[in-house]
């Protein structure tokens, strides 16, 4: 009698055991599969509820910005699968991460905030996604648009194209249609005064510091003098001028 009491003993073990390891085995392999199927920020928000990496990452007091100490990154290399540092924070970008400043934080910390990730509303949680990555990709398959960028003083700011002014532009083609007329102006040939000064108007500038002076004799001109060339209007003038001298 003892005999069959102690075997039935020793089976209702085995099956307490064996159903423990049958449901130990189906809480093992559910929770597995829940973890595959998390999300990176899901990934990132559980680890850092856990005390072993509140020297690696760590939430500020409102818990809408986090910071990562990069030195001390070595402690989550297993958690990510030997994620390399570079790596993690590609990961951060295209799952919509940026970077930000906190005082809060220490010097050298990576700080990052996301609207959807919060310490204390994880159901925010949901609305992310990696979009970053295929952002980029439709926008290097874009055309490429050329931009007039203005000429700058500091090396910062080439990053940011400056249009030039459609005043500057229609002040250039003004400019450029304005100097080849002024350079045929430049070029026209000069017609130089061959006529001959008329005497009695040279006498009177010589010598208008003492009019009283009686103008030069028109009795034999000079053989160089053309009195055919005299203006008819220049000898009235000339005359005019002698007869308010002499008067």
């Amino acid at each position: 009698m003892a005999d069959i009491m102690m075997k039935r003993s020793k089976q209702d073990s085995n099956n307490v055991n064996q159903h423990g390891v049958a449901e130990l085995d189906g809480k093992i392999s559910t929770t597995s599969r829940a973890k595959s199927n998390e999300t990176f920020p899901e990934k990132l928000a559980e680890t850092m509820r856990s005390p072993h990496v509140q020297d690696v990452l760590w939430w500020n007091r409102e818990g809408t910005v986090f910071c990562l100490l990069p030195r001390q990154f070595t402690k989550l290399q297993n958690i990510f699968q030997g994620t390399k540092l570079e790596s993690f924070q590609r990961k951060m970008k295209r799952w919509g991460f940026e970077r930000c400043f906190d005082t809060s934080f220490p010097r050298g910390a990576l700080v990052y905030h996301h609207p959807f990730f919060q310490r204390d509303r994880p159901e925010l949680m949901k609305q992310m996604s990696a979009g970053m990555k295929k952002l980029t990709a439709v926008v290097k398959n874009e055309p490429s648009q050329t931009t007039v960028v203005a000429p700058s003083t500091t090396m910062e700011s080439h990053f940011y194209a400056q249009p030039v002014p459609q005043q500057l532009l229609a002040t250039e083609r003004l400019r450029s249609s304005i100097q080849p007329t002024v350079r045929d102006l430049c070029r026209l040939p000069t017609v130089p005064n061959t006529t001959p000064l008329d005497p009695l108007l040279l006498h009177y500038l010589a010598n208008r510091s003492n009019p009283a002076l009686p103008p030069p004799l028109l009795i034999n001109p000079s053989p160089s003098v053309d009195l055919s060339n005299i203006s008819t209007l220049r000898l009235l003038q000339l005359r005019e001028l002698l007869s308010r001298n002499s008067s």
